[in-house]
């Protein structure tokens, strides 16, 4: 018994050679599963940052797409089968009548009412206004149209601006006018975005203005541009490229005027580039340019958005109207 206890006392303990040994070993086990934990929370961050910028492309495209399924465009009524039909019956009304003195005043009324006409017609063609129509205009970083949907609830109540504010005041209406484009870093498309002059430099990424056509129409024919950039919004200051694309039904055109085509493009080819906050956060810390444009490792989305109320426009087909009613003015009589 003796022996036995004897020797428990002298057993003998670890060197430092195995005790250092044994202390790298736990660092290393250590080290490896905090670089797994970093590793595992970097590629969530990573999956949560894809997602998060998937949805924000949907978003920005699902806007886009329900503002210009919404355009509207103002048709041209065609009254020359009512006039045909008007002048067919007061020639006939006119040939029943007898006695020279209805007849003498049915011409001098028509004398008049030609000089009328004609009068009307020179003041109008006289006009230096501009003509304001209804329709879609853009080119290949900026688009505008107009849109047709009904207020919501709590867009009936008053809105208020103050008197040191530089937006316009908005007012309820069923037609607003809707602009798409790009904010370039350092300087604003016309004036100031929003209402932080301040923060203009570090200013970026796709605006959004919407406000009512009389107001808008009323703005650009005053010259208030400082005031409509301030009513405009940034929606996403992630995105770094926007191209528009404009599709009559034959061909793809790099702009758009609906009062020169005539009419609405059958659909808009939309792409759209979003920047990692990652890349634009580095950019910011070193002092670097945000550089405008798709760059390596950007989330490049696109739609083709179809426009209901619009119709196919032939070229063609304008080319031969404008054609025969060429010819036909120019035969004889």
């Amino acid at each position: 018994m003796n022996r036995i206890s004897h020797r428990r006392r002298r057993r003998r303990g670890l060197s430092l050679l195995e005790l250092m040994v044994a202390s790298a070993i736990a660092v290393v086990l250590m080290a490896a599963v905090g670089a797994a934990i970093h590793m595992y929370s970097r590629s969530v961050d990573i999956g949560r940052t894809n997602v998060e910028e998937a949805q924000l492309g949907r978003a920005v495209m699902k806007l886009m797409e329900e503002d210009l399924r919404n355009c509207i465009w103002k048709n041209e009524i065609d009254f020359s089968s009512v006039e045909a039909m008007a002048s067919g019956s007061a020639s006939s009304a006119a040939s029943s009548l007898t006695g020279g003195a209805i007849s003498s005043d049915l011409s001098s009324l028509d004398s008049t009412a030609e000089t009328d006409a004609s009068l009307n017609t020179t003041d109008l063609a006289a006009s230096s206004g501009p003509a304001m129509q209804i329709g879609l205009y853009g080119n290949a970083t900026e688009l505008q149209f107009d849109m047709s949907r009904l207020p919501r609830v709590d867009e009936y109540d008053p809105e208020y601006v103050g008197f040191r504010s530089q937006k316009l005041a908005d007012k309820p209406s069923d037609v607003k006018t809707v602009t798409y484009y790009l904010l370039i870093p350092g300087s604003a498309y016309q004036g100031t975005v929003g209402e932080s002059p301040d923060r203009t430099v570090e200013q970026t990424g796709l605006v959004r203005r919407v406000l009512d056509r009389s107001v808008t129409q009323w703005a650009l024919e005053n010259g208030d541009t400082k005031q409509l950039d301030a009513t405009a919004e940034i929606i996403a200051p992630e995105v770094c490229f926007l191209n528009f694309r404009y599709f009559d039904g034959y061909e793809w055109y790099e702009e758009w005027d609906s009062s020169t085509m005539g009419g609405l493009p059958l659909a808009v080819d939309i792409v759209v580039a979003i920047r990692s906050a990652d890349e634009r956060g580095g950019a910011d810390d070193e002092g670097e340019a945000i550089v405008i444009g798709v760059a390596e490792g950007d989330m490049i989305y696109r739609r083709l958005v179809r426009i209901p109320i619009a119709v196919p426009i032939d070229p063609l087909a304008e080319e031969e109207a404008m054609m025969d009613s060429g010819s036909s003015s120019e035969a004889p009589l």
